[in-house]
């Protein structure tokens, strides 16, 4: 596998992306970013025929966001904000606390200790998998409402700019 087969747009008009999320990061907001860039064709990434087209791009990164954190700190869930701060400790290896390293989990095996039943539904009423391995990630029930929430949460607050990029 090699990633330069992957390009498919042209890297300096990233940088002013990069930059706008590194930017945002730092002010403690929803790490987004719009732009445009340039299409780039490979042989192997099939965009021949779109070659040198610009396209217009809206980036949200998932990342930790201080305004979230500081709401929901202050919310009927401040608990939540703790486990957030606890799991990202720079010293945190093993014991993080249940929202260890949250929002940036692994693609699979999170939580591998993790009982299949602790992991296996999201509401009582509504099973998404049944079994640990249709749920390879492991993650928790807290973990994946978080998740959502902050997701939830960063849509809302960049409605107006995600709208203006969906046309």
């Amino acid at each position: 596998f090699r990633y330069q087969d992957q390009q498919c747009f042209e890297r300096g008009d990233l940088e002013p992306l990069l930059r706008q999320l590194i930017s945002a990061r730092r002010r403690g907001d929803s790490v987004v970013a719009s732009g445009s860039a340039r299409i780039v064709a490979t042989e192997r990434n099939g965009l021949t025929s779109r070659a040198g087209e610009r396209v217009d791009l809206f980036v949200i990164y998932m990342d930790r966001v201080t305004r979230w954190e500081e709401a929901v700190a202050t919310s009927q869930a401040p608990h939540v904000a703790d486990y957030v701060a606890a799991g990202n400790e720079h010293k945190c290896s093993k014991d993080c606390g249940p929202l260890a390293h949250f929002p940036n989990y692994k693609t699979a095996a999170q939580n591998p200790e993790a009982l299949p039943e602790e992991t296996a539904l999201v509401t009582p009423d509504y099973p998404i998998v049944t079994s640990r391995f249709a749920n390879m990630t492991d993650l928790t029930t807290l973990q994946v409402s978080s998740l959502l929430h902050l997701a939830s949460w960063v849509a809302v607050e960049n409605g107006a700019d995600i709208a203006r990029a969906m046309g």
